[in-house]
This record gives structure tokens, C-alpha cells and sequence, in this order.
């Protein structure tokens, strides 16, 4: 029964994806580190390169959420479709001094 179930998943997964859920798109969320080692020479350009990327990546149906971190998760850009908005958000945060976890 078991393996029966493990082959049947896909099957299940490619339904519901023709009528559920699955098929409004996906939720991104974008994790952008700020903490002081983001100072390093050339790490700050290069997890914002990242994070550009991935809204670049991001299809129609997609959502996203930008959140920067450091000690503490802080929720820049709630979850929205404005790839604009959150490429400006992007462009406009800087590393802090705050320590990482």
C-alpha cells in the first residue's frame, strides 16, 4: 500500500494542480541578510544580485515577500505580485550592525 501511495503521489500532485490551488502560482519569500558581515567587500553587491534574481524569476501567478535579517526577521515588502516594488526595496536597503543568527 505504501509504495502503491509513493507512486501514486505525482498522479495526485498533477491533479491538483490542473484545478487547485497549486496552479495560482507560488509564494515566494526572499531573505536578504543585513547583518555587519554584509560589509565584507563585495557581499552586500553580491546577496543583492541574489535576491534581484530571484524576483526576476518570479512568474505572473507568483507572490513574494522580501524580509531582511539579522539578529531579529524584519518583513519589508509583505507578500505582493509588484516585482517593481520589490526591486526598489531591494535597491534601497543597506547592511547594518547588527550581529547575524
Amino acid at each position: 500500500a505504501l509504495r502503491a501511495a509513493a507512486v501514486a503521489r505525482p498522479l495526485l500532485e498533477r491533479s491538483r494542480a490542473a484545478g487547485g490551488a497549486a496552479a495560482d502560482g507560488r509564494d515566494v519569500v526572499i531573505l536578504l541578510d543585513r547583518s555587519a558581515s554584509m560589509h565584507a567587500p563585495g557581499r552586500w553587491a553580491r546577496a543583492q544580485e541574489a535576491a534581484r534574481r530571484a524576483v526576476a524569476a518570479l512568474a505572473p501567478a507568483d507572490r513574494a515577500s522580501l524580509v531582511a535579517f539579522d539578529a531579529n526577521a524584519r518583513t519589508v515588502v509583505p507578500r505582493t505580485g509588484d516585482a517593481e516594488a520589490l526591486r526598489a526595496a531591494i535597491e534601497a536597503m543597506r547592511p547594518g550592525a547588527g550581529t547575524g543568527r
